[in-house]
Order: C-alpha cells, then structure tokens, then sequence
C-alpha cells in the first residue's frame, strides 16, 4: 500500500516522522541529508519499511507533492491534500 494522507495510518506515520525529527535544527539537515548534504528520506524510509507499506511508491508521491526530504513530507505532503483544502 502506500501512503498517502488519505490513508488511514496517515497520522500515525506523520507522528513517529515528527518523532524521528524531533531535536533537529532548523532546516533538516542532518537528519533529513545523506552524508554529503543532498536530501533524503532516511526516516521514512525506516518507518514505512516497519509499517509494511510500499516504500518507493510511496517516496514518489511525497516528492510528487513536495515531500523531497523527511521534513519536507510533514511540511508540504499534507498541505497537498486536495480533500482537506475543500473542507477549508
């Protein structure tokens, strides 16, 4: 499966995402950077692997929707989500 913010896991994966996060300065990196800075989706690559969902589709709708890193996921993945912007 893959995750989406229509999926019903959504919140629990944004939650433990944050959680990864948690204590990282501002901006993303390091958490957020592969060793030589470039972004990457370490954390949720992690805990979709542990959720059981399909990790590369689901790394391609984030960077579909603006997700191109982990934090970049909890900042614009969600605000992409036309269902919640019609409920507005």
């Amino acid at each position: 499966m893959i995750m989406t913010p229509q999926h019903p896991l959504w919140n629990e994966f944004c939650g433990r995402l944050d959680k990864a996060l948690e204590g990282s300065p501002a901006g993303c990196f390091p958490h957020c950077g592969d060793r030589v800075g470039k972004p990457s989706h370490q954390s949720a690559r992690a805990i979709l692997a542990n959720m059981g969902m399909d990790i590369q589709a689901s790394l391609e709708f984030f960077e579909e929707h603006g997700g191109n890193c982990d934090c970049e996921i909890l900042l614009n993945v969600e605000d992409s989500n036309p269902e919640e912007k019609s409920e507005e």
